[in-house]
């Protein structure tokens, strides 16, 4: 496997990338890979040298000589009846105190609450406004394993509905294709004014083995907001404008 980023050309937004911004004439290469061999990566490593020398000018990185073969370590998770699980608490010196569990008596496990369309149909016909997201609510995002989370919030109750019908999870997968590579679940938080997207297999493996410069899927709430959306020009209020 390898990776190939050009920091500096918008190399992490994909599609949306700013053909003015990916023009820029100062740009750091970084190129990594992982193989089961540790030989092989090797040969790669022996590559550097060369490629600093006979390639664009300029050397560059966090560290100084040249790089090396490191383990790649991964987490993989897995359930286990609880039954098989023994549990034992330890306080100061006292002496352990076994908890055993007994299944009989423990509440059966609740549903996961799944995206419900429950905010109020909107209609997006009429004129329409192109405007950055970031004009109509703040994000943040992050990762479990190899799945990430992000976390849409309205800048204003008013516009809940209108993001919902704005990012459905297949239009959340559509402009983030580039880096994900399983399916989009979406909850709604509506006492927040809040979406929460769920996105599986977002982040190339997982943070300890991931070849990607956002191991942890922390740009994908703002390659997320600086895209742009149709929004009814009714919606486009002063607070929003001001974000323009």
């Amino acid at each position: 496997d390898t990776q190939v980023d050009a920091l500096g050309a918008e190399s992490l937004l994909g599609a949306a990338a700013d053909a003015q911004h990916a023009a820029t004439r100062e740009v750091v290469l970084r190129i990594a890979a992982r193989h089961a061999q540790r030989s092989a990566i090797g040969v790669f490593v022996r590559e550097v040298a060369p490629a600093a020398t006979g390639m664009a000018p300029g050397i560059t990185g966090v560290g100084g000589g040249r790089a090396h073969a490191t383990p790649c370590i991964r987490v993989v998770s897995c359930l286990v009846p609880r039954a098989r699980v023994t549990v034992h608490v330890d306080v100061g010196t006292d002496p352990t105190l076994d908890c055993p569990c007994n299944v009989a008596v423990c509440e059966p496990a609740r549903p996961a609450l799944r995206a419900r369309e429950s905010a109020p149909p909107i209609d997006l016909s009429g004129p329409t406004r192109d405007v950055p997201l970031y004009a109509l609510c703040v994000g943040r995002s992050g990762d479990k394993g190899d799945v990430a989370n992000i976390g849409i919030v309205a800048r204003n109750a008013r516009h809940f509905a209108l993001l919902g019908a704005l990012l459905p999870p297949h239009e959340v997968q559509r402009r983030l294709a580039h880096v994900l590579s399983g399916r989009v679940e979406r909850y709604e938080l509506p006492g927040l004014a809040a979406y929460n997207f769920v996105c599986t297999r977002a982040l190339g493996g997982g943070g300890t083995s991931s070849l990607r410069v956002d191991k942890q899927g922390k740009t994908f709430a703002q390659q997320l907001l600086c895209q742009r959306v149709a929004v009814p020009e009714r919606y486009v209020d002063a607070a929003v404008r001001a974000k323009l």
